[in-house]
């Protein structure tokens, strides 16, 4: 027999199920998408990643303001 149901597994729900856990309490954590909640998943961790990687590769495109050509055979 469970004393708590944690229910999703976003940063909130894992803390409160280790925090039970280290209490002694049987602890279940139930989740009905993927582990780790949304904004691991779908929402500013992803973004986050992804305007990061751009970033080199907007200031690769702007190089030719300076004169620096990017994969082109050099004369």
């Amino acid at each position: 027999m469970l004393d708590v149901i944690v229910i999703g597994t976003g940063p909130a729900g894992v803390l409160a199920a280790l925090r039970a856990e280290a209490f002694g309490v049987k602890t279940a954590l139930v989740t009905r998408d993927q582990f780790g909640g949304r904004a691991a998943n779908d929402g500013p961790v992803p973004v986050r990643a992804l305007a990061y990687a751009a970033g080199p590769l907007r200031d690769t495109r702007q190089l030719g303001r300076y004169g620096i050509s990017v994969g082109e055979p050099c004369s």
